[in-house]
């Protein structure tokens, strides 16, 4: 048995950890995304809402991509898209642009957690 590495090890972690770190980043701002978007606290709570819905979505088809393509193209193109949609929804000027473009990281947070858990396998 092949055994990993204390760096990739630490590396596989550290990028499964990315998804819930980003969605608790929205839950602390939350009366200051209230004000400075000038929004309603339903509206700002619908964020999570997408992000978990996409993350829901696609475990189905990433999973199969990820034994079809193999797991670490998989995971650095989630990486990759990821990081844009992080982007877009922190530099979103009004909450339906931000609640739209957190539907990204939901979506390829999830291929990142699937490649990154079966890495070692």
């Amino acid at each position: 048995m092949k055994t990993l590495g204390i760096p990739l090890m630490l590396l596989l972690i550290a990028i499964s950890a990315i998804g819930p770190m980003a969605l608790n980043g929205v839950l602390p701002p939350t009366t200051t995304i209230i004000v400075e978007l000038s929004t309603r606290y339903e509206v700002v709570q619908m964020v999570l809402t997408i992000f978990l819905a996409a993350t829901l979505v696609s475990q189905l088809v990433l999973g199969p991509a990820a034994d079809r393509y193999g797991r670490r193209p998989v995971m650095l193109f989630s990486l990759a898209v990821f990081s844009l949609g992080s982007v877009a929804c922190a530099s979103a000027p009004v909450n339906r642009v931000a609640s739209d473009s957190t539907f990204l990281p939901g979506c390829w947070w999830s291929g990142m957690r699937v490649s990154a858990t079966h890495c070692g396998s």
